[in-house]
Protein backbone atom coordinates (compact mmCIF):
# COMPACT_ATOMS: atom_id res chain seq x y z
CA UNK A 1 0.00 0.00 0.00
CA UNK A 2 2.53 2.74 1.03
CA UNK A 3 4.76 1.72 -2.24
CA UNK A 4 1.74 2.08 -4.37
CA UNK A 5 1.23 5.47 -2.56
CA UNK A 6 4.90 6.86 -3.27
CA UNK A 7 4.54 5.82 -7.02
CA UNK A 8 1.16 7.65 -7.10
CA UNK A 9 3.55 10.67 -5.35
CA UNK A 10 6.10 10.07 -7.95
CA UNK A 11 3.71 10.08 -10.94
CA UNK A 12 2.43 13.55 -9.64
CA UNK A 13 5.71 14.97 -9.32
CA UNK A 14 7.07 14.00 -12.79
CA UNK A 15 4.28 15.20 -14.30
CA UNK A 16 2.91 18.56 -14.70
CA UNK A 17 -0.34 19.18 -13.75
CA UNK A 18 -0.32 23.34 -14.69
CA UNK A 19 1.21 22.94 -18.72
CA UNK A 20 -1.82 23.72 -19.48
CA UNK A 21 -2.29 26.73 -16.90
CA UNK A 22 1.01 27.76 -18.52
CA UNK A 23 0.56 27.70 -21.91
CA UNK A 24 -2.70 29.96 -21.61
CA UNK A 25 -0.68 32.47 -19.60
CA UNK A 26 1.90 32.68 -22.43
CA UNK A 27 -0.57 32.86 -25.19
CA UNK A 28 -2.39 35.48 -23.12
CA UNK A 29 0.24 37.81 -23.01
CA UNK A 30 1.06 37.53 -25.93
CA UNK A 31 -1.81 38.24 -27.34
CA UNK A 32 -1.60 41.24 -25.26
CA UNK A 33 1.70 42.24 -26.84
CA UNK A 34 0.67 42.00 -30.17
CA UNK A 35 -2.23 44.12 -29.55
CA UNK A 36 0.02 46.84 -27.96
CA UNK A 37 2.35 46.30 -30.78
CA UNK A 38 -0.84 46.88 -33.00
CA UNK A 39 -1.46 49.62 -30.94
CA UNK A 40 1.74 51.36 -31.20
CA UNK A 41 2.13 50.99 -34.60
CA UNK A 42 -1.16 52.61 -35.08
CA UNK A 43 -0.93 55.62 -32.97
CA UNK A 44 2.20 56.54 -34.60
CA UNK A 45 1.08 56.26 -37.60
CA UNK A 46 -1.36 58.67 -36.98
CA UNK A 47 1.03 60.94 -35.31
CA UNK A 48 3.54 61.16 -38.36
CA UNK A 49 0.52 61.59 -40.56
CA UNK A 50 -1.17 64.54 -38.55
CA UNK A 51 2.29 66.14 -38.21
CA UNK A 52 3.13 66.09 -41.75
CA UNK A 53 -0.55 67.69 -42.62
CA UNK A 54 -0.42 70.61 -40.17
CA UNK A 55 3.31 70.83 -41.54
CA UNK A 56 2.04 71.16 -45.34
CA UNK A 57 -1.28 73.31 -43.67
CA UNK A 58 0.98 75.62 -41.69
CA UNK A 59 3.62 76.04 -45.23
CA UNK A 60 0.44 76.19 -47.75
CA UNK A 61 -1.21 78.86 -45.61
CA UNK A 62 1.90 80.91 -45.58
CA UNK A 63 3.26 80.55 -49.17
CA UNK A 64 -0.92 81.49 -49.98
CA UNK A 65 0.13 84.89 -47.76
CA UNK A 66 3.25 85.37 -50.05
CA UNK A 67 1.75 85.03 -53.13
CA UNK A 68 -1.00 87.40 -52.34
CA UNK A 69 1.46 89.93 -51.10
CA UNK A 70 3.81 89.46 -54.81
CA UNK A 71 0.13 89.88 -56.36
CA UNK A 72 -0.16 93.26 -54.67
CA UNK A 73 3.11 94.64 -55.39
CA UNK A 74 2.77 93.59 -59.07
CA UNK A 75 -0.79 95.14 -59.37
CA UNK A 76 0.55 98.59 -57.44
CA UNK A 77 3.85 98.59 -59.76
CA UNK A 78 1.76 98.17 -63.08
CA UNK A 79 -0.54 101.38 -61.46
CA UNK A 80 2.16 103.48 -60.78
CA UNK A 81 3.63 102.61 -64.12
CA UNK A 82 0.41 103.24 -65.96
CA UNK A 83 0.07 106.58 -64.50
CA UNK A 84 3.21 107.85 -64.78
CA UNK A 85 2.90 107.39 -68.46
CA UNK A 86 -0.08 109.43 -68.86
CA UNK A 87 1.90 112.04 -66.75
CA UNK A 88 -0.41 111.94 -64.04
CA UNK A 89 1.56 112.36 -60.50
CA UNK A 90 -1.57 112.86 -58.31
CA UNK A 91 -1.73 109.57 -56.44
CA UNK A 92 2.34 108.90 -56.89
CA UNK A 93 2.95 109.13 -53.60
CA UNK A 94 0.37 107.38 -51.83
CA UNK A 95 0.79 104.24 -54.62
CA UNK A 96 4.79 104.45 -53.37
CA UNK A 97 3.74 104.09 -49.99
CA UNK A 98 1.29 101.19 -50.50
CA UNK A 99 4.21 99.41 -52.71
CA UNK A 100 6.85 99.77 -49.56
CA UNK A 101 4.18 98.25 -47.16
CA UNK A 102 3.88 95.33 -49.18
CA UNK A 103 7.33 94.88 -49.44
CA UNK A 104 8.23 95.44 -45.86
CA UNK A 105 5.17 92.57 -45.63
CA UNK A 106 6.98 90.03 -48.03
CA UNK A 107 10.45 90.57 -46.26
CA UNK A 108 8.70 89.45 -43.14
CA UNK A 109 7.29 86.52 -44.19
CA UNK A 110 10.31 85.47 -46.18
CA UNK A 111 12.86 86.79 -42.86
CA UNK A 112 10.34 84.52 -40.60
CA UNK A 113 9.51 81.23 -43.13
CA UNK A 114 12.56 79.12 -41.53
CA UNK A 115 11.42 80.05 -37.73
CA UNK A 116 8.42 78.70 -37.64
CA UNK A 117 7.29 76.74 -34.73
CA UNK A 118 3.92 74.50 -34.41
CA UNK A 119 3.09 73.23 -30.98
CA UNK A 120 1.37 69.78 -30.55
CA UNK A 121 -1.47 69.62 -28.01
CA UNK A 122 -1.45 66.47 -27.59
CA UNK A 123 -0.69 63.52 -25.22
CA UNK A 124 -0.80 59.49 -24.53
CA UNK A 125 -2.40 58.82 -20.97
CA UNK A 126 -1.42 55.60 -19.98
CA UNK A 127 -2.51 55.32 -16.58
CA UNK A 128 -5.77 53.31 -17.25
CA UNK A 129 -4.42 51.16 -19.05
CA UNK A 130 -1.77 50.09 -16.84
CA UNK A 131 -4.77 50.08 -13.83
CA UNK A 132 -6.49 47.57 -15.82
CA UNK A 133 -2.85 45.18 -16.63
CA UNK A 134 -2.57 44.96 -13.11
CA UNK A 135 -5.75 43.80 -12.62
CA UNK A 136 -4.89 40.81 -15.22
CA UNK A 137 -4.66 37.73 -12.89
CA UNK A 138 -5.28 33.96 -12.42
CA UNK A 139 -8.84 33.15 -11.04
CA UNK A 140 -11.31 29.90 -10.55
CA UNK A 141 -14.06 29.72 -12.72
CA UNK A 142 -15.94 31.66 -9.77
CA UNK A 143 -13.78 34.68 -10.30
CA UNK A 144 -11.88 33.87 -6.66
CA UNK A 145 -8.08 35.06 -7.64
CA UNK A 146 -5.27 32.35 -7.64
CA UNK A 147 -4.28 28.77 -8.50
CA UNK A 148 -6.94 26.63 -7.32
CA UNK A 149 -7.05 22.08 -8.03
CA UNK A 150 -9.82 19.94 -7.89
CA UNK A 151 -11.46 19.82 -4.54
CA UNK A 152 -9.86 22.43 -3.24
CA UNK A 153 -12.21 24.48 -1.38
CA UNK A 154 -12.53 28.49 -1.32
CA UNK A 155 -11.61 30.90 1.75
CA UNK A 156 -14.49 32.11 4.04
CA UNK A 157 -13.85 35.55 2.54
CA UNK A 158 -11.96 36.58 -0.78
CA UNK A 159 -9.00 38.97 -0.31
CA UNK A 160 -9.13 42.12 -2.62
CA UNK A 161 -7.68 41.98 -5.92
CA UNK A 162 -3.77 42.11 -5.76
CA UNK A 163 -3.50 40.91 -2.33
CA UNK A 164 -4.35 37.79 -2.81
CA UNK A 165 -1.57 35.34 -1.89
CA UNK A 166 -1.62 31.60 -1.57
CA UNK A 167 -0.68 31.69 2.09
CA UNK A 168 -4.23 33.58 2.42
CA UNK A 169 -5.24 30.36 1.05
CA UNK A 170 -4.37 28.22 3.59
CA UNK A 171 -4.70 28.22 7.29
CA UNK A 172 -1.90 28.50 10.24
CA UNK A 173 -1.94 24.28 10.22
CA UNK A 174 -1.20 24.43 6.48
CA UNK A 175 -5.01 22.91 5.57
CA UNK A 176 -7.10 24.88 2.82
CA UNK A 177 -9.57 26.82 4.04
CA UNK A 178 -13.13 25.71 4.45
CA UNK A 179 -15.30 25.73 1.85
CA UNK A 180 -17.84 28.65 1.02
CA UNK A 181 -20.95 27.81 1.49
CA UNK A 182 -22.69 30.92 1.21
CA UNK A 183 -23.94 31.84 -3.04
CA UNK A 184 -22.21 34.73 -4.27
CA UNK A 185 -25.39 36.61 -3.37
CA UNK A 186 -25.57 36.94 0.10
CA UNK A 187 -21.96 38.21 0.46
CA UNK A 188 -24.06 41.76 -1.35
CA UNK A 189 -27.43 41.48 -0.14
CA UNK A 190 -28.38 40.48 3.50
CA UNK A 191 -30.94 37.61 3.21
CA UNK A 192 -33.90 39.44 4.75
CA UNK A 193 -36.78 41.05 2.82
CA UNK A 194 -35.28 45.17 3.72
CA UNK A 195 -33.77 47.44 1.57
CA UNK A 196 -29.72 47.56 1.82
CA UNK A 197 -27.51 50.19 0.44
CA UNK A 198 -25.62 48.43 -2.76
CA UNK A 199 -23.06 50.90 -3.73
CA UNK A 200 -20.86 48.19 -5.24
CA UNK A 201 -24.06 47.45 -7.36
CA UNK A 202 -24.62 49.19 -10.84
CA UNK A 203 -27.55 49.61 -13.28
CA UNK A 204 -26.72 49.77 -16.98
CA UNK A 205 -29.81 50.10 -19.50
CA UNK A 206 -30.01 50.77 -22.98
CA UNK A 207 -28.59 47.36 -24.09
CA UNK A 208 -28.64 45.71 -27.29
CA UNK A 209 -30.97 42.49 -26.80
CA UNK A 210 -28.37 40.17 -27.85
CA UNK A 211 -25.73 41.54 -25.34
CA UNK A 212 -24.23 38.68 -22.95
CA UNK A 213 -22.69 38.38 -19.76
CA UNK A 214 -18.94 38.07 -21.52
CA UNK A 215 -19.93 41.23 -23.40
CA UNK A 216 -20.50 43.02 -20.10
CA UNK A 217 -17.91 41.85 -18.05
CA UNK A 218 -15.45 42.52 -21.13
CA UNK A 219 -16.31 46.23 -20.80
CA UNK A 220 -17.11 46.53 -17.29
CA UNK A 221 -14.48 44.76 -15.85
CA UNK A 222 -11.36 47.51 -16.86
CA UNK A 223 -13.22 49.43 -13.73
CA UNK A 224 -12.38 46.87 -11.48
CA UNK A 225 -13.14 43.07 -10.57
CA UNK A 226 -17.04 41.80 -10.81
CA UNK A 227 -18.33 39.82 -8.41
CA UNK A 228 -21.56 39.26 -10.43
CA UNK A 229 -23.89 39.71 -13.48
CA UNK A 230 -27.65 39.84 -13.15
CA UNK A 231 -28.29 39.64 -17.00
CA UNK A 232 -31.84 38.49 -17.22
CA UNK A 233 -33.29 40.96 -18.22
CA UNK A 234 -31.45 41.95 -20.94
CA UNK A 235 -33.51 40.40 -23.74
CA UNK A 236 -36.97 41.44 -22.65
CA UNK A 237 -35.95 44.90 -21.36
CA UNK A 238 -32.23 46.01 -22.28
CA UNK A 239 -30.72 46.03 -18.82
CA UNK A 240 -28.74 44.54 -16.92
CA UNK A 241 -27.25 45.08 -12.89
CA UNK A 242 -23.35 44.31 -12.52
CA UNK A 243 -21.71 43.94 -9.15
CA UNK A 244 -18.15 44.83 -8.03
CA UNK A 245 -16.08 43.52 -5.60
CA UNK A 246 -15.50 46.84 -4.42
CA UNK A 247 -17.03 50.35 -3.91
CA UNK A 248 -14.02 51.87 -5.59
CA UNK A 249 -14.76 50.16 -8.76
CA UNK A 250 -18.03 50.71 -9.13
CA UNK A 251 -17.38 54.60 -8.60
CA UNK A 252 -14.74 54.57 -11.37
CA UNK A 253 -17.60 52.81 -13.65
CA UNK A 254 -20.03 55.80 -12.53
CA UNK A 255 -17.40 58.53 -13.69
CA UNK A 256 -18.55 57.18 -17.62
CA UNK A 257 -22.17 57.15 -17.28
CA UNK A 258 -22.21 57.21 -21.21
CA UNK A 259 -20.02 53.77 -22.32
CA UNK A 260 -20.14 51.57 -25.82
CA UNK A 261 -21.42 48.26 -25.50
CA UNK A 262 -21.90 45.72 -28.67
CA UNK A 263 -21.37 49.21 -30.52
CA UNK A 264 -24.57 50.91 -28.91
CA UNK A 265 -24.44 53.72 -26.46
CA UNK A 266 -25.87 52.46 -23.26
CA UNK A 267 -26.05 54.45 -19.99
CA UNK A 268 -24.56 53.72 -16.42
CA UNK A 269 -26.53 54.48 -13.46
CA UNK A 270 -25.78 53.72 -9.68
CA UNK A 271 -27.79 51.30 -8.22
CA UNK A 272 -29.52 53.03 -4.98
CA UNK A 273 -31.29 50.05 -3.37
CA UNK A 274 -31.24 46.29 -3.47
CA UNK A 275 -34.09 44.20 -2.13
CA UNK A 276 -33.88 40.43 -1.73
CA UNK A 277 -36.64 38.18 -0.91
CA UNK A 278 -36.62 35.75 1.78
CA UNK A 279 -35.85 32.75 -1.24
CA UNK A 280 -32.45 34.69 -2.43
CA UNK A 281 -34.22 36.54 -5.21
CA UNK A 282 -33.32 39.98 -6.38
CA UNK A 283 -35.90 42.23 -6.58
CA UNK A 284 -35.05 45.81 -8.70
Amino acid sequence: MLRSLVGSEMCIRDSSICDTLREEVRSGFTALREQLDAREKHLLEMVDEAEEKEKAGTLTARQESVDKCCEQLKAKTAEMKDLLAQGVFNNIAAITSEIQESEGELKALRSDIGELQIKVDAQLPTQHAKDAIERVEITAKDGTPGVWFSGNTRPASRPAAGNFTHNSMMQSGGEPMSALSTPIRSRIMPPTGSPSPAPRAIYINGLPHDTSEADLREVLGEFGEIDMVNSRHIASGGFAFVFYTTNEAAARALEKPRITIKGKMVNVLAKKQIVTSPSGTTIA
